[in-house]
């Protein structure tokens, strides 16, 4: 009995030292945005393309709490409001982290909104057609008092389209297999909008397309993972 035990003893010590070896092994080390061309969020998006112009908007901006959040785990934020020629207006907003371990990942555009008394429904996922392949995106509705705001996002991790749950946390464990810790992006699309929401959607869907053809094509890759590029 006593030897069962103890031989029963040093096969547990040896599954825990291979286990711990294995973590060691497995644990994402490299980088990718330290081996991949920088990003200008400002250079990479344009502030006129068919029809739409970016326009100067006055924004209370985010809580002191949220704008502290935002600067610890956002390496680059873009924040722009665009009008169409029909006097239609878009806001556009890409958040960028260089770094997607689990201490610093990209948070959920629900959560944002939810911190500065946004009441979030009607969240649904689907998918956005761009004239470059589909994008997986979540549609929402974010309401502050008389604010109505339809809300379009997705994310990427590396160059990876997908969305918060468990298709983000499989690119992340892809990448992380390869020893990679990958950048990634969130990138929403929004609208005042009280009447129709199904309508705000199919606008954000006008202006993502338009914005896709605008884009060289690195720089669509690097804002939908590379989707049907």
């Amino acid at each position: 009995m006593m030897e069962r035990a103890l031989l029963r003893s040093t096969l547990m010590c040896v599954c825990l030292v291979a286990a711990t070896a294995l973590g060691t092994v497995l644990k994402p080390h490299m980088v990718v945005a330290a081996k991949s061309a920088s990003i200008d969020l400002q250079q990479l998006v344009p502030t006129s393309f068919a029809g739409w112009k970016a326009v100067r908007t006055e924004s209370a901006g985010a809580t002191e709490d949220v704008q502290a959040e935002i600067d610890k785990i956002y390496a680059q934020v873009l924040d722009r409001t665009y009008i169409d020629a029909e006097g239609q207006r878009v806001m556009l907003s890409i958040a960028y982290g260089r770094d997607q371990e689990n201490g610093s990942q990209l948070h959920r555009p629900e959560f944002c909104y939810e911190a500065q008394g946004f009441q979030v429904s009607g969240a649904r996922d689907g998918t956005m057609t761009t004239g470059y392949g589909e994008i997986p995106v979540r549609h929402m509705i974010a309401t502050r008092r008389e604010r109505i705001e339809p809300v379009t996002y997705w994310i990427t991790v590396g160059e990876r389209a997908t969305l918060p749950g468990i298709g983000r946390k499989l690119a992340q464990l892809s990448y992380g297999l390869s020893g990679e810790v990958p950048d990634g992006m969130v990138v929403r699309v929004s609208s005042i909008d009280s009447d129709s929401a199904a309508d705000a959607y199919q606008l954000h869907e006008r202006f993502v397309h338009d914005l896709m053809n605008a884009l060289s094509a690195p720089g669509r890759v690097r804002l939908t993972g590379g989707a049907g590029i």
